[in-house]
C-alpha cells in the first residue's frame, strides 16, 4: 500500500500534468491553423478540398471544359468564308458572359487564317458559334475550333423559353438572279420583353456539310409575340438542303435584356 506522503506525491503530480497538459491543449488551439477554402484540405464540412459546403461551389474549381461536335466553313465569296462550329456547356450550375475563341482555317499546306471571337454560354447550353466574313488568301479545306478562355460564373438560369416555331428554306427571285432565302418565326411564349433575342441559322445538306450560316439580332420582342425572320444569301446555295437548324439566344448577362414597362 502506498504511505499518507506517498499518495500526497502522486497527487501534486497529476495536477501539475493536468495543468502542464490543459495549457499545452489551450496553445495548440490557440495556434492551431483556422480552416478555410485555401488550406488544402476537406474539412469544415466540404463536399471536396476546398470546394462544397461552406465553400464555392465543386464545378466551380474543377469545371468541365466545354464540348465541342463539329466546326466547319463555307464558302460565301472569292476569298471570303463563313465559319461555324457547334459546342455545348456540360456545367450545371456555371455559366460564362465571356467565352473567348478561335477559328483556325488550314489548307493543304498548312493555317490559311485565324479568326478571334467572343460569345456567351448559359449553364448546359447547345449553341452554334458562329463567325461570319472570314477574309483568307487561299480556300481552306479543314476547320478547327478552340476555346481560349472562359470566365465562368455560378448561375444556373432557366433558359427563357424563346424559340423558333417555323423555319423554311426557299429559293426566291429578285430580278433575274436566284438568291436562297430561309424564313424563321420567332416566339416569345414568356411572360416578359426582351430587348434583343440573337438568332443563329445553320443550313445543312444530308451530310451534315454546312452549306450556309447567317445570325441576326431581333430587337424589341414583346411578351406572347410572334416575329419573322427573313435571312436572305445573295446566291442559291451549293448542294442539297436537308435540313434547317435555328438556335435562339438570350444574353441574360445584359442587364438591360428584360424590358421595364
Amino acid at each position: 500500500m502506498f504511505s499518507w506522503r506517498a499518495k500526497r506525491q502522486l497527487l501534486l503530480t497529476g495536477l501539475v500534468a493536468a495543468v502542464f497538459l490543459g495549457a499545452g491543449f489551450w496553445i495548440f488551439q490557440k495556434f492551431l491553423p483556422v480552416p478555410s477554402c485555401v488550406d488544402s484540405k476537406q474539412n469544415q464540412g466540404e463536399f471536396g478540398v476546398d470546394c462544397g459546403g461552406p465553400c464555392g461551389p465543386c464545378e466551380l474549381k474543377h469545371p468541365q471544359p466545354i464540348t465541342t461536335f463539329w466546326a466547319r466553313s463555307v464558302k460565301v465569296r472569292e476569298n471570303v468564308f463563313d465559319a461555324a462550329a457547334l459546342i455545348q456547356n456540360q456545367n450545371e450550375v456555371l455559366s460564362s458572359g465571356h467565352v473567348v475563341y478561335e477559328f483556325a482555317l488550314f489548307d493543304e499546306f498548312g493555317l490559311v487564317t485565324r479568326k478571334i471571337g467572343e460569345t456567351y454560354l448559359l449553364a448546359q447550353e447547345r449553341t452554334p458559334v458562329i463567325e461570319p466574313s472570314i477574309v483568307t488568301s487561299r480556300d481552306p479545306t479543314r476547320v478547327e475550333f478552340r476555346i481560349v478562355s472562359v470566365d465562368w460564373q455560378v448561375r444556373k438560369d432557366i433558359h427563357p423559353n424563346v424559340f423558333a416555331e417555323r423555319r423554311e428554306y426557299k429559293v426566291i427571285t429578285a430580278g433575274e438572279k436566284k438568291q436562297s432565302a430561309v424564313d424563321v418565326s420567332v416566339f416569345n411564349s414568356t411572360s416578359y420583353d426582351y430587348k434583343s433575342v440573337d438568332v443563329y441559322v445553320l443550313v445543312l445538306d444530308t451530310d451534315g456539310n454546312l452549306l450556309g450560316t447567317n445570325r441576326t439580332v431581333l430587337e424589341n420582342v414583346a411578351a406572347g409575340s410572334h416575329n419573322p425572320i427573313r435571312f436572305i444569301w445573295p446566291g442559291e446555295l451549293a448542294g442539297i438542303t436537308a435540313s434547317v437548324e435555328v438556335a435562339t439566344r438570350l444574353n441574360i448577362f445584359d442587364p438591360e435584356l428584360i424590358l421595364k414597362p
